[in-house]
């Protein structure tokens, strides 16, 4: 059987420990419905098309929100939501309920635009310079608020990773259990057992996801803001997976 442990919304994980945004913390401490929160606040039509702007606007600084909305307007996924004066009100919106972020960005820039780098908390360097875009030089910005939250969400990935390895030692001896790798933002286990001792096991390396807090301390000497959290799935193949709450 294989088993995959999605990190559950690792990025905005990141993003609220990064920026040290007091409402993202709160609603992922108090594991509150945000998205559907952010639907009602934000006047958008389904709790879906809110998860996915959240998703996709944690990479948008607020500077270049026009550019932003535009795409928005003409993307098939939410063009038939609003037009670019639609979508410009709620990237104000979304950077208005999470001030935290958006001062974070501007720091990212400022960092950027000082030093022409940034240090991720896991230690990760990121050098930029600005590039040529219709005849003017201008900073990469999505790169700028991008590339920390990605490498750093990797980081804690390596850290669930070796957890996982770990506690699954006595399961890897038997020959129970095949550990795949990690893709992205989840590990993948091949299994030779049947569906009740891989919900088990299912449940060993989601303590991995949970310690990550601790282990991040231990290792980096820093806290770690939010809890962190895994989704399992399981099935005969990659492709016929089923989704099982194991809390």
């Amino acid at each position: 059987m294989i088993a995959n442990l999605d990190a559950a919304q690792l990025e905005w994980r990141v993003v609220a420990n990064n920026s040290q945004d007091p409402v993202a913390i709160r609603e992922i401490g108090e594991g509150l419905d945000f998205h559907s929160d952010n639907q009602e606040t934000f006047k958008l039509p389904s709790r879906l098309i809110a998860k996915v702007f959240l998703f996709r606007n944690i990479f948008c600084p607020l500077w270049i929100a026009d550019r932003t909305a535009y795409a928005y307007s003409t993307d098939n996924a939410f063009k038939s939501v609003g037009g670019v004066k639609f979508w410009r009100d709620v990237i104000e919106r979304f950077y208005d309920k999470y001030k935290g972020i958006h001062q974070y960005h501007l720091n990212l820039k400022r960092e950027v635009t000082t030093t022409g780098q940034l240090i991720s908390p896991s230690g990760r360097i990121y050098k930029f310079e600005p590039r040529m875009r219709k005849g003017v030089l201008e900073w990469p910005d999505s790169d700028i608020v991008n590339y920390p939250v990605q490498g750093f969400a990797a980081d804690l990935m390596s850290i669930a990773r070796v957890s996982a390895w770990n506690r699954l030692k006595e399961e890897r001896e038997r020959r129970e259990v095949l550990f795949v790798n990690t893709v992205h933002d989840s590990i993948k286990l091949d299994m030779n057992t049947n569906l009740r001792r891989a919900i088990e096991i299912g449940r060993v390396v989601q303590g991995s996801f949970r310690d990550i807090p601790k282990n991040y301390e231990k290792i980096y000497g820093d806290k770690f803001l939010v809890p962190m959290e895994s989704d399992f799935s399981v099935g005969i193949n990659g492709l016929w997976q089923h989704n099982i709450n194991l809390k």
